[in-house]
């Protein structure tokens, strides 16, 4: 009689991991932001046009409420390797650039600018400016003195 044994940690390993993974996604999916990649300019080297040595990432951002923001980034390969042109395949470009927005907190970092757009001022609506007469003759304000100074922090 053979018995094979199973180690279950394993599997609810794996299963805690993509359960992660799945509330990440959610936690990521529950903005209604969409992401764009609006730059990648290969920087190739001087004696080897065709051998990058860096890549200029840049995303943004959209909330569909008219707010935007915008990240970009400088991503180099690891020293000792080459990455050729002709490397930069949608696969490959689309794994150097998820994973250097994920290492740099991209994500979050544009969700939040777009969260801290939401409650600056905003301009009024409708407002018509009235006509402003300029003074070129008015004097600064003064400065006040230490005396005055002293006499309002005791009050």
């Amino acid at each position: 009689m053979e018995v094979k044994w199973v180690d279950h940690r394993k599997k609810e390993t794996q299963n805690l991991v993509v359960k992660n993974l799945l509330q990440r996604k959610r936690n990521i999916n529950m903005t209604d932001n969409t992401y764009r990649l609006v730059r990648f300019e290969p920087r190739c080297l001087a004696d080897n046009k065709l051998c990058v040595c860096e890549l200029v990432i840049g995303l943004t951002a959209e909330d569909g409420e008219g707010n935007s923001a915008y990240i970009d980034g400088i991503w180099k390969p690891e020293e000792g390797t080459m990455l050729m042109l002709n490397d930069l395949t949608s696969e490959k470009s689309s794994e150097i650039v998820n994973q250097f927005a994920a290492d740099n907190n991209w994500w979050s970092s544009l969700d939040s600018q777009l969260e801290a757009q939401k409650v600056q001022p905003v301009n009024a609506e409708n407002f018509e400016a009235p006509e402003v007469t300029l003074d070129t003759t008015v004097e600064p304000t003064p400065e006040p003195t230490e005396e005055e100074e002293e006499t309002e922090d005791t009050e």
